[in-house]
């Protein structure tokens, strides 16, 4: 039987399905150090007319606040969402103490975890030392894990279209006209720290980037003594 995964796969079914599909046991966790975006379903509440306004129905918000996957990669029974985007498309709300909610209402997209299936699939035949060369992040990925931190999401395209000098060593990769560049996050990791991001929030993205904690630690040692 052909191994199925819901459209909107709870955090067991997402990680049952990668298990099988990649051979390599899951967890909550790593879902969520591999960048995973959770998305949590909101029963409606009365108590929040600024998430619900005229709404008498639940709805699917992600969690877009990376402090929430922080707390929520750390362990907990619970969920707590401090920042929500409501299907109106206006801007995130953010609610303080905040809304909590079960771990099962946490949601998983299909497409996004058979994407991440297929980033640790290597065809068949593939030589290991070709995949560990092209090994780096492309730069949409960039742009989303280090949005904030130094330049928006929009200028982190624009300078990794065009890159520094500085820039141009953190690209494992070159991209060309079917494929996109690929990029070392520890190295830009290392660049960002150089021009003064503190290293707290550095930190806080490789959470969401369990592949290259490792590095970016080993990269950081001198600065953590």
């Amino acid at each position: 039987m052909k191994n199925y995964l819901p459209k909107h796969a709870t955090a067991p079914e997402a990680c049952e399905w990668l298990a099988t599909e990649t051979g390599e046991p899951w967890t909550l966790a790593r879902l969520l150090e591999q960048g995973l975006v959770p998305w949590v379903w909101l029963d409606y509440e009365p108590r929040f007319p600024e998430i619900f306004g005229d709404r008498l129905e639940g709805f699917n918000t992600p969690m877009l606040f990376h402090g929430d996957v922080v707390r929520l990669a750390a362990g907990g029974d619970g969920v707590l969402l401090t920042m929500i985007q409501t299907p109106d498309g206006k801007p995130p709300i953010r609610l303080m103490p905040g809304y909590s909610t079960g771990i099962d209402d946490l949601r998983f997209r299909r497409d996004d975890v058979t994407r991440l299936a297929g980033k640790h699939s290597a065809p068949p035949g593939t030589p290991a030392a070709k995949v560990e060369a092209a090994k780096g992040i492309e730069k949409r990925d960039v742009m989303a894990a280090f949005n904030g931190l130094k330049w928006d999401y929009d200028h982190w395209g624009k300078n990794l279209a065009s890159p520094s000098d500085k820039l141009k060593k953190c690209r494992v990769a070159p991209g060309s006209k079917t494929a996109s560049a690929l990029w070392n996050p520890a190295d830009i990791g290392v660049f960002l720290l150089d021009e003064d991001v503190p290293l707290k929030k550095l930190d806080a993205v490789f959470v969401g980037l369990g592949d290259w904690l490792d590095e970016w630690r080993e990269k950081t040692a001198l600065e953590r003594d």
